[in-house]
């Protein structure tokens, strides 16, 4: 049996110890519902396994997005019979944005929109971090021996 997995990880201004706050976390949890029901959306569609095994998680810097079902990487890969449906590659930059937009919103919502000068800095330092947040990780198959 394979499993198809990827990780994302989040690294940069945002990750350092005292920009991790619960608004960070806060829109971690989001954009980990945001990123389930996108990829479940984009899988197609023949008995339904594939797109009700889809799991996403997210621990520390990390969105984990695992799909233990044996045929997944042919379908978001293809093969030379079949062409690559991208299913959760194809949804990475959609997700990768919205965790900004929901960063963001949060710190925003927190610190205000930049009025003053604490804020403005605060805000800027955070969003920094936020606008590379994204480093794809190389997909693996894993199989089981």
């Amino acid at each position: 049996m394979a499993r198809w997995d990827a990780t994302i990880k989040y690294s940069g201004n945002l990750w350092s110890e005292p920009n991790v706050t619960p608004e960070v976390r806060d829109a971690m949890k989001e954009v980990r519902e945001f990123a389930q029901s996108l990829i479940e959306s984009r899988t197609p569609v023949d008995t339904g396994e594939m797109r009700s095994r889809w799991q996403v998680s997210t621990g520390d810097r990390l969105l984990s997005i695992i799909n233990p079902t044996y045929y997944a990487g042919f379908v978001e890969f293809g093969t030379r019979r079949m062409a690559a449906r991208n299913c959760l590659t194809g949804a990475l930059p959609a997700i990768e944005k919205r965790f900004t937009e929901l960063v963001l919103e949060k710190v925003t919502a927190k610190y205000g929109s930049g009025d003053s000068k604490r804020s403005s800095s605060k805000l800027a330092s955070m969003m920094v971090g936020a606008k590379r947040g994204l480093i794809y990780q190389k997909n693996k198959m894993y199989s089981k021996v």
